[in-house]
């Protein structure tokens, strides 16, 4: 059964009837894993689905997606370097400088940095803006 995985605005004609200069289109997988795109009228002619339930695919392959990226993402060696030298900094006594302000974070400067790649890399893997997968 086709099901509707996401909103497409660089994509403005639909697949089904040609229709074009549409805001956007509704990706949809097909039966045969085939993504079509489709105007919002003929996404739900083509898949017996009203708009609701289409909405509700949608925001639940976005979940699926970014649950996906944050297991990546702090399954990673980068992230793990990255929380270890955080718990390390904290057990500092509060006297110390690197504990907190500009020290600290020059503390975990380098873990840091290569976390952030990693997180760039899983967001773009995965099509989902990187502050859904750190929060």
């Amino acid at each position: 059964m086709s099901r509707a995985i996401g909103l497409d605005d660089s994509v403005t004609v639909c697949d089904c009837c040609g229709r074009s200069d549409l805001k956007f289109t509704v990706a949809i997988e097909l039966d045969d894993g085939e993504i079509a795109h489709y105007g919002q009228v003929c996404a739900r002619r083509n898949t017996g689905r009203t708009q609701a339930q289409l909405n509700s695919d949608i925001k639940a392959e976005l979940t699926r997606r970014v649950e996906a990226a944050r297991t990546e993402y702090r399954s990673s060696v980068e992230y793990r370097a990255l929380m270890q030298k955080m718990t390390e900094r904290n057990r500092f006594p509060w006297s110390d400088p690197r504990r907190c302000g500009r020290e600290a974070n020059a503390y975990i400067a380098h873990e840091d940095a290569a976390a952030a790649l990693k997180l760039k890399e899983v967001s773009l893997r995965h099509a989902v803006p990187s502050h859904l997968i750190s929060g």
